[in-house]
């Protein structure tokens, strides 16, 4: 079962959205709004660092990726 981890202001229901869509992921993921004023920190090049786009309920959330910790 796939980790997600919601960040200010990201309703919880997105939680259950993102675990639907990634269900077989083995690194726990992150969920912020569209446009975050502090976006996880990535080195340039690191493939985590080019979060994926989703929609629940007409609002753009985006999902990064993240080593279980």
């Amino acid at each position: 079962m796939v980790t997600v981890e919601l960040t200010f202001g990201v309703p919880d229901k997105v939680a259950d959205e993102v675990k639907k869509k990634y269900k077989n992921e083995k690194d726990a993921l992150r969920v912020t709004k569209a446009n975050p004023a502090f976006p996880p920190y990535f080195a340039v090049g690191d493939p985590r660092a080019k979060p994926e786009e989703i929609k629940v309920d007409g609002k753009k959330y985006w999902v990064y990726r993240c080593f279980q910790g």
